[in-house]
């Protein structure tokens, strides 16, 4: 279950405003559905399902876009004065850990904009949204889902194995550090190689189980 902790100033009084959102996983499997609440500026959270997601074979800041993105088409947007730069910390509510920090510097574009002379507003998060997708996607366009990640068997004298190597970097590098000693097989010359079982258990944990979220309270 990750948290998203956004920061910002308000566009005419200049005082520090923050939001929170939550991604936390409703199912099971490699591509399971996942709850999305955004805290908005003096409303109700707003709350989508990102549905048959595969976590694993994208980088946490696609994963966030697609997120926003859930709740911005199933319940609108909550529009908002506020001044850049803006920033939107992802922490792991499980561990405590800092997973990103996207930040949205004072160069990007204008958060409030003209139209007839009036003040038109945008949502923090959907700016959030415009800048990850254009550091996952290169654009703002957000792409289909991709296919979950596929494993790749090897064969050796002791039987079939998987590399660490065949993962998507990012999951690599939580999968290095998550699968345990007793998973990981000895194949000479080939040192990340792990039991398939246990890759196979990694894709599918993707994130804390969705029950855990009801120990969850907002602020």
């Amino acid at each position: 279950m990750f948290v998203l902790n956004l920061t910002f100033s308000e566009w005419q009084t200049g005082r520090p405003k923050s939001l929170r959102g939550l991604i936390a996983c409703a199912s099971d499997g490699e591509a399971p559905d996942y709850w999305v609440s955004l805290g908005g500026s003096g409303q109700p959270f707003r709350r989508a399902m990102l549905k048959a997601y595969p976590r694993w074979a994208e980088p946490v800041r696609a994963f966030v876009a697609r997120a926003i993105e859930a709740v911005e088409l199933a319940d609108g947007n909550d529009d908002v004065g506020f001044n850049v730069p803006l920033e939107c910390v992802v922490e792991d509510w499980r561990t405590k850990g800092l997973v990103d920090v996207i930040s949205v510097g004072a160069d990007a574009p204008r958060a409030r904009l003209f139209s007839d002379n009036r003040p038109r507003f945008v949502d923090p998060w959907s700016m959030v949204r415009r800048h990850c997708a254009f550091q996952a996607f290169g654009g703002q366009r957000i792409p289909m889902a991709p296919e979950g990640v596929r494993l790749r068997l090897y064969q050796d004298a002791g039987g079939a194995y998987c590399r660490l190597s065949d993962l998507p970097h990012e999951a690599r590098a939580v999968a290095e550090r998550a699968i345990g000693a007793p998973s990981r097989m000895f194949v000479p010359a080939i040192p990340d190689a792990v039991q398939p079982w246990a890759v196979a258990a990694f894709l599918q944990s993707n994130l804390p189980d969705h029950r855990e979220a009801s120990a969850w309270t907002w602020p």
